[in-house]
């Protein structure tokens, strides 16, 4: 259903707030100017676009620079969603100061990472009781987690530190973030090298660099684009839906017992 009269570049994430469906997308107002929006339902099974109320969550952005919005979840009634902005080059972390969110002074946003520092895929969950935040490096390497270790909500970038979660990844198109049993998962394409669909993962505590972290080839022929979904089974083992743009098909990958 149409939530907006303009031409909205991406829908990019759904998530249940408050008992209603909310989501995230990229609308452009007028041509070359962009801006992340956020929309609700006002009841828990909306019928048509009279039953959404869409806001905005970031100002409109110069002309010629746009967004790139990740995960939408929440704490508890206030959402809270990672994304990319051209301008800065930066992975910013956004959350609502009010419920529910009317417009882009509702939202605290705070970045990641330094200017230039990174590229444009992120997703994120929540690691005792602070969000952890997955992107690719600089000029799309490395696959990167920065975990909120100082005050919340974050404030400042200095509330953010950094580490290398998989530094032989030769380029990230995408990732998608998980919490799993003791830990958290991590999908992502390896999109420079041979296109292959890559999981990463670690149990315990957080890991503190790159050789705390386990990481495997899922399928080295995934091809280099597409989207991936990450989910656990019953028996609580990581699953990831993911197209394959070569063979054109969707494939399910499930981690072996």
């Amino acid at each position: 259903m149409d939530l907006t009269t303009h031409y909205y570049e991406q829908f990019k994430s759904l998530y249940e707030i408050n008992g209603v469906p909310a989501i995230i997308y990229v609308d452009q107002p007028v041509a070359d100017v962009f801006q992340v929006r956020y929309a609700y339902g006002t009841k828990a099974e909306p019928d048509d676009a009279t039953d959404w109320v869409s806001t905005m969550a970031t100002n409109n952005s110069a002309s010629g620079q746009h967004f790139r919005p990740g995960q939408l979840l929440a704490d508890g009634p206030y959402p809270c969603f990672s994304f990319w902005h051209s301008l800065t080059e930066q992975v910013c972390f956004a959350t609502a100061t009010v419920d529910p969110p009317v417009d882009p002074s509702s939202w605290l946003f705070t970045p990641l990472t330094e200017s230039s520092a990174c590229g444009t895929y992120s997703s994120w969950a929540w690691w005792q009781d602070r969000p952890l935040v997955t992107h690719s490096g600089a000029i799309f390497d490395d696959l990167v987690v920065s975990c909120c270790t100082g005050t919340y909500p974050p404030s400042t970038l200095l509330d953010w530190q950094s580490q290398i979660a998989d530094p032989d990844s030769a380029g990230i198109s995408a990732v998608s973030m998980l919490p799993i049993p003791g830990g958290i998962g991590i999908t992502y394409r390896d999109a420079v090298g041979d296109g292959s669909l890559m999981y990463a993962w670690f149990s315990g505590t957080l890991p503190g660099g790159p050789g705390d972290w386990c990481v495997m080839r899922v399928d080295n022929h995934a091809g280099a684009m597409g989207a991936n979904a990450l989910a656990l089974t019953a028996d609580n083992r990581p699953a990831i839906l993911y197209g394959d743009p070569v063979d054109g098909e969707i494939r399910v990958a499930v981690m072996d017992p």
